[in-house]
């Protein structure tokens, strides 16, 4: 998938790696993106499109139901929104 950097307009590539995923958002399954210096995962659902998720987000809320997931992708989404950033990521403050 490609995207542009909103600061520089330089195009930006996201790889997808070979490794099948669960979306912890939906429980569907998706891919992991290689989203390269990140302590997280970058993932490429069908339903929620492309986001990441911090580490410490998947250790604590990995039986969090869909509609908080939503709602912290949401957040997230917003703040990527402000900060002119490519894709959203959701951390803990989004909980």
């Amino acid at each position: 998938m490609r995207g542009r950097d909103s600061k520089s307009g330089r195009l930006l590539m996201r790889e997808t790696m070979t490794e099948k995923f669960i979306c912890p958002i939906c429980k569907s399954e998706a891919e992991l993106i290689n989203v390269g210096l990140f302590d997280g995962i970058g993932v490429r659902c069908k339903t929620h499109g492309e986001f990441e998720v911090a580490d410490s987000v998947l250790a604590v809320h990995k039986d969090t139901e869909a509609a908080r997931w939503e709602a912290a992708l949401n957040s997230a989404k917003d703040k990527a929104k402000a900060a002119q950033q490519t894709w959203p990521r959701i951390t803990t403050y989004d909980f």
